[in-house]
């Protein structure tokens, strides 16, 4: 087990005066804070709702998926867009979903459509975004796609399998694809989300309960639990489990006024069933997301009370690990650089926008 220590002290403490639970305080007084600069990327004024964001490796571009007209747009992050593709309907490149945006390692848009159990692909080049083919995706019996990704190794997906009974169970299965994206080979299973039963006989993923997440970078998919400060690694190559990760992270109790403030921040959650989860807990969860490039980890902190949005950053040369700040509600990052790119779900206006923050070594 490889563990990635968090500095007993930093060189200059956050000072804080918002309300922030236990937990998060030690985060900020113990763990050096990175530097950023942020900004709304004026390109996107006229995407209405994004809903994915990609930034391609060498370049200025970004890919952004609006979900209010099923549009992929391609622009300069400073200019406005200058290819459009895709919009609503079950036509060749249309889409009635927009589940996944994929760069693969040959360069090609992948765009996963789950309502039509489609994947449309995409050539990007200087004329811009131009559909190349589609393939009709067919899936075995209670396999339930999640996720693609197209390296030099091969195809991968990510599956949820559903387990019926009196309290069904999920699991989440890593799979090597075949060329027309169906599962070939399982090479791992992942603890599944918490169900919830909302219904006699519908079972859904507990909001805040214990979650899965995974994501592939090069050789290696990586996988964490809300719940845990372990990172487990899987090697494509020999498909095989590699060593673990550790953060060395203190358990996160239940704290009644930070309950209060995350209730403030998410009045549209009315059910009483998903509050009662929180409050009948006696440890919450660490993370609510979690991003791999390019050897660079981000963590996203559950919840972390005041008015910001907190992200661990773990470079994963050097075993350092950072936090820095964002808006309380940014999330679907994407990492290009020193760059890190994503929704604004919690923007004074009102609506979402497409934000960069630069990280400031």
């Amino acid at each position: 087990m490889l563990t990635l220590l968090i500095q007993s002290c930093s060189s200059e403490r956050v000072q804080t005066s918002e309300k922030v639970d236990t937990f998060t305080e030690n985060l900020i007084q113990y763990v050096p804070k990175l530097e950023t600069n942020s900004k709304v990327i004026t390109g996107s004024s006229t995407i209405l709702f994004p809903l994915w964001v990609l930034a391609i490796p060498g370049t200025n571009l970004l890919i952004v998926a609006d979900n209010t007209d099923k549009t992929i747009r391609l622009f300069d992050e400073n200019k406005p867009e200058y290819s459009i593709a895709g919009g609503e309907g079950r036509g060749p490149g249309e889409f009635e979903s927009i589940n996944q945006l994929h760069l693969g390692y040959d360069k090609r848009l992948y765009v996963l459509d789950l309502k039509l159990n489609r994947l449309n692909i995409f050539d990007i080049d200087n004329e811009g975004l131009n559909f190349d083919s589609a393939i009709v995706l067919e899936i075995e019996p209670n396999l339930f796609l999640q996720t693609i990704y197209v390296t030099e190794l091969g195809n991968y997906g990510v599956f949820i399998q559903r387990d019926t009974g009196q309290q069904p169970e999920t699991h989440f299965l890593l799979f090597r694809l075949d060329d027309d994206f169906f599962p070939a080979k399982q090479l791992l299973e992942m603890p599944g989300n918490d169900q919830q039963q909302v219904s006699s006989n519908l079972f859904i993923d507990s909001y805040f309960g214990r979650r899965t997440y995974w994501d592939l970078d090069n050789d290696w998919f990586y996988y964490i639990t809300s719940h845990q400060p372990i990172i487990h690694k899987f090697n494509l190559k020999a498909e095989s489990m590699g060593d673990t990760l550790h953060l060395d992270l203190p358990g996160r109790l239940n704290d009644p006024e930070t309950l209060d403030l995350i209730k403030e921040r998410l009045y549209f959650i009315e059910e009483d069933f998903h509050w009662e989860v929180l409050e009948e807990s006696t440890s919450w969860p660490l993370f609510r997301d979690f991003k791999v490039q390019n050897n660079t980890m981000l963590f996203y902190i559950f919840f972390p009370g005041g008015d910001k949005g907190i992200y661990l950053y773990t470079d994963m040369a050097s075993k350092e690990i950072k936090f820095f700040y964002t808006p309380y509600e940014f999330g679907r990052v994407y990492l290009r650089e020193e760059t890190v790119y994503g929704i604004d779900l919690s923007s004074a206006a009102g609506d979402y926008q497409l934000m960069a923050i630069d990280l400031l070594y």
